[in-house]
C-alpha cells in the first residue's frame, strides 16, 4: 500500500488545518474511518477524525491556546471530552 497517495488524497484545506495545529505545538493523526477506506477502497473521505497530541513540552494551558486560536480561524465547535469538531469551508 502506498500511503503517500493517502497524503495527496487529502484535501488541500485539511492539510492546512493540520500545518496550523502543529505550528501550535500539537500532532494530528488521522483515525477512525477514513484511513480503514483508505485500506479497504483507496478512497480517502471527507470526514476526516483526528486525535491530537502534544509535541514535548506541551500542556492543557496550551491546549487552551490551540483551542483560542483555532476559534478564530475556523469555524469550530466544542464538544465534550475535549472533542472539537471543525468545519472548513467547501468540506
Amino acid at each position: 500500500m502506498d500511503l503517500s497517495s493517502f497524503h495527496q488524497n487529502l484535501p488541500i484545506k485539511f492539510k492546512e488545518l493540520v500545518l496550523f495545529i502543529y505550528k501550535k505545538g500539537f500532532k494530528t493523526g488521522v483515525v477512525g474511518g477514513v484511513p480503514r477506506d483508505f485500506i479497504l477502497t483507496g478512497n480517502v473521505g471527507i470526514d476526516l477524525d483526528c486525535e491530537l497530541r502534544p509535541i514535548e513540552g506541551k500542556s492543557l494551558e496550551d491546549w487552551a491556546q490551540l483551542i483560542s486560536s483555532l476559534n478564530e480561524n475556523y469555524k469550530i465547535e466544542e464538544l465534550s471530552y475535549k472533542v472539537v469538531r471543525i468545519s472548513l469551508d467547501g468540506l
